[in-house]
């Protein structure tokens, strides 16, 4: 069990079941219920489902988490986005966050 520490982080995958389970381990108290983007679909290994398909669902709401979490710092100097380079959540839907944080931040 943690001591009320809380992880400043954005949990992304469009396969729920990776951060379902998740949030059935040790360390699901580290991180807030409300900062994690899933769906049921996935992206079936597909970059451009990824980065077309599920930023069309759940861009905005990705880029508020993002902002949200940055205006919860007193003052943030740095950003660490970990992303797979294969699949389509972390590679696709991941490029496509990581050029949208760069033009908006």
């Amino acid at each position: 069990m943690h001591s009320g520490l809380r992880a400043r982080a954005v949990l992304v995958d469009m396969e729920e079941g990776v951060l379902a389970q998740l949030l059935k381990g040790k360390h699901s108290g580290m991180f807030k219920h409300c900062s994690l983007v899933k769906d049921a679909s996935g992206s079936g290994n597909n970059w451009a489902h990824g980065y077309f398909e599920h930023w069309a669902n759940h861009g905005k709401p990705l880029v508020d988490q993002v902002r949200q979490s940055l205006e919860a710092c007193d003052s943030p100097g740095t950003m660490l986005f970990v992303h797979s380079l294969s699949g389509g959540t972390g590679s696709g839907l991941g490029t496509r966050l990581l050029a949208e944080c760069s033009d908006y931040f």
